[in-house]
């Protein structure tokens, strides 16, 4: 077989070309075999895969994340924690605590379930508001993700007690009193970061009520709803202001309930139930 020339004297050898021209061919086979736009090599997506919900299936999927949030929130610590936690007393919450432990397994789980669902929530919300504006929507989705890392890590230590006070024999150093104090600290500590979440969450909240407001396929009445929980939920960035809030709110449940819980205990239910007519407006609205 014949060698051409090159332009510059050097000798090409044809077989060469013909390797490198199978070889392309065969990297375009590849990419048409994927299935994502390719305007170089003219593959087209199936219709299945270009379909995305539509901003009204969204908004049903959010008002439901979220309103499965509420529900584990008030079912977890308005009715599990907050009946087992007697406040200023450590040794009758460590009473009903080694009472109840598969409660405080079972609160422990709902709370889990409850991160996840608003964890989802805020993805959905995002990808629901990003066309409204991008910048505001990732923003709000950032304090949102902050917060449930936050109040996910704050309810290990609603879990912790049952260690402190599972009589493992490396607690022997301690005597009983220590340990009933040591796990009802551990309490405080999560109620305490439960607030601390509730700030993030209300920027995102507020953030997020900004964008519904200046949506044109939602009810603009949701967006006033959502600056106001979001308003609220900031009351928490000052810890006495919170706690007056909360105060308020369960001076008014007391009265169907004889026991006393501490305030601080229940720092997420009552904003959650504050916001359920909110996600139920959602899904209706949606």
């Amino acid at each position: 077989m014949a060698i051409a020339p090159s332009a510059h004297g050097a000798q090409l050898d044809p077989r060469e070309d013909q390797v490198g021209l199978s070889n392309i061919k065969s990297w375009l086979a590849i990419a048409k075999a994927f299935p994502y736009d390719n305007t170089l090599t003219g593959a087209v997506v199936p219709a299945p895969l270009k379909k995305e919900m539509s901003p009204k299936a969204k908004a049903r999927l959010g008002g439901a994340l979220f309103l499965m949030t509420i529900v584990g929130g008030v079912v977890a610590q308005g009715f599990i924690s907050d009946r087992l936690i007697v406040t200023g007393d450590a040794a009758a919450t460590a009473r009903n605590i080694l009472a109840n432990q598969t409660l405080i397994r079972v609160a422990y789980a709902i709370f889990m379930i409850e991160m996840a669902c608003q964890t989802a929530t805020t993805a959905v919300m995002y990808d629901l508001l990003m066309p409204v504006d991008r910048s505001v929507a990732r923003t709000a989705a950032v304090f949102g993700y902050v917060g449930s890392g936050i109040k996910a890590m704050a309810r290990l230590f609603f879990y912790a007690p049952l260690f402190v006070l599972g009589g493992a024999s490396y607690l022997s150093a301690f005597d009983a009193k220590q340990l009933e104090a040591l796990a009802y600290l551990l309490i405080r500590i999560n109620a305490q970061g439960t607030q601390i979440a509730l700030v993030f969450f209300g920027v995102s909240t507020l953030l997020t009520g900004y964008l519904m407001f200046r949506a044109t396929f939602l009810p603009r009445v949701l967006g006033v709803l959502s600056l106001i929980g979001g308003a609220a939920w900031l009351a928490f960035v000052y810890p006495p202001l919170g706690a007056r809030r909360m105060t308020q709110q369960r001076s008014a449940a007391s009265s169907r309930r004889r026991d006393h819980h501490s305030h601080s205990a229940c720092a997420a239910s009552l904003p959650d139930a504050t916001c359920a007519p909110f996600a139920q407006s959602i899904v209706r609205a949606a």
